[in-house]
């Protein structure tokens, strides 16, 4: 019942950003944990990230890992490794448990 509920809830939160960044260019960087990536969807269920890459047009970098922690996360923000494309990012989101 939960994972319904969540499902349902990444749905909305996909809809809304869809819905206010449609037919946008640019690049959308997705950083976090297994919510990001999708972890345990289908290939025909992709995850939000796949799916506000596709319907907006944006070009995803996807730096979220299965399993990541926000030390993660926070370790990944301060190596600089991915300054630049934070940067010149049209959208950003950030999700970690």
């Amino acid at each position: 019942m939960k994972f319904k509920l969540f499902i349902m809830l990444l749905s909305a939160i996909t809809a809304l950003l869809t819905a206010s960044i449609a037919h946008a260019s640019g690049t959308y960087v997705a950083i976090g944990d297994s919510i990001t990536t999708g972890y345990g969807l289908s290939p025909e269920n992709p995850g939000f990230a796949e799916i506000i890459a596709t319907q907006t047009g944006y070009t995803l970098k996807n730096y979220a890992k299965n399993g990541a922690t926000s030390d993660d996360v926070l370790a990944l923000l301060k190596s600089g490794e991915i300054d630049e494309d934070i940067k010149s990012a049209k959208l950003i989101t950030l999700t970690c448990g």
